[in-house]
């Protein structure tokens, strides 16, 4: 069964942090032995962000429409210097995640994603 992961695409993003952490979600998934794929990659932003169907080829769910529980819920870097502004920006992901983590969903972010959190 594969492990629910879910990757938060906020205001801000840094787009290499995007696609690195794709990169390895997805090589770990054709490395598997196993024929299910160990990860199921889904893609989150907020309803206002969504101006297209797909990113890197996954669909776009909205956190606002989404009743899916996640196993692991991950935060890219931001590319900005300014985090009070970036968290103003983003602050509807946070009862997002706090309600993901309060059902057993595990966070983890990359660099300056730790600030949203």
């Amino acid at each position: 069964m594969s492990k629910k992961v879910g990757l938060i695409v906020p205001h801000d993003y840094k787009l290499l942090s995007i696609a690195a952490i794709l990169e390895v979600f997805e090589t770990a998934n054709k490395l598997s032995p196993v024929t299910d794929k160990p990860f199921e990659i889904m893609v989150f932003q907020l309803a206002e962000q969504i101006h297209q169907e797909r990113l890197f080829g996954y669909e776009i769910n909205s956190i606002e429409d989404s009743d899916t529980l996640l196993e692991l819920i991950l935060i890219p870097a931001f590319t900005t210097d300014n985090m009070s502004e970036m968290i103003a920006k983003n602050k509807k992901f946070i009862p997002w995640l706090q309600k993901q983590h309060q059902a057993g969903a595990e966070l983890a972010s990359f660099c300056t994603g730790a600030f949203l959190f």
